[in-house]
């Protein structure tokens, strides 16, 4: 038997089919496509970190009497109102300017709250959107209580954080103000 592995001499290859020969190319192709992909992807999309690194300064957990104001305008008695350095810091089933779940928040300085429940000056708002808290944050400034100037600084990042009953006070790093160019003076 010539050709036969027990005559002792090696049996030529068979030849590869072209049809496997495709699906190899094809499959080595696809993977190409797929990580060329996705290396484009984790390229494209630089990741950007979850958390700021802001210190908690205070946890309000002792709940004040709401105003009727706040009752009439935010929602009745499941209002839960916090009092934080001269700001007035609710709970609030919905918000007028935040989108998002059944829990908001709602931060105003309590010298912008007239006799009459208006208000004269910044709101700061944020709601629940699944998983992620409702939020309220703001740069301590001109417009904010003296006492939470005197606190932190003008510049001073705060952020409120609810969680369940209770709402996280978190304080970030001052952001620096521009340093005015001095201007000669002449004299004459």
């Amino acid at each position: 038997m010539t050709g036969d592995a027990r005559d002792g001499e090696p049996r030529p290859p068979r030849p590869i089919a072209t049809r496997w020969i495709l699906a190899w190319a094809a499959s080595v192709a696809a993977v190409a496509i797929v990580v060329g992909g996705l290396v484009f992807r984790l390229a494209a999309m630089p990741p950007v970190p979850t958390a700021s690194g802001a210190r908690q300064v205070e946890t309000l957990t002792q709940p004040v009497e709401a105003g009727e104001w706040l009752k009439r305008w935010a929602g009745g008695e499941s209002v839960r109102v916090f009092s934080f350095e001269g700001l007035t810091v609710a709970r609030t089933p919905w918000s007028m300017f935040g989108q998002g779940d059944d829990d908001c928040l709602f931060v105003v300085a309590d010298q912008r709250i007239g006799d009459d429940g208006s208000i004269n000056g910044p709101i700061y708002t944020g709601c629940r959107a699944g998983s992620f808290p409702a939020t309220a944050e703001f740069l301590v400034g001109i417009d904010s209580p003296q006492q939470l100037r005197d606190r932190f600084g003008d510049g001073t990042a705060l952020q409120f954080v609810l969680g369940g009953d209770v709402v996280g006070v978190f304080v970030g790093a001052p952001v620096p103000s521009p340093t005015p160019t001095p201007t000669p003076t002449t004299t004459a």
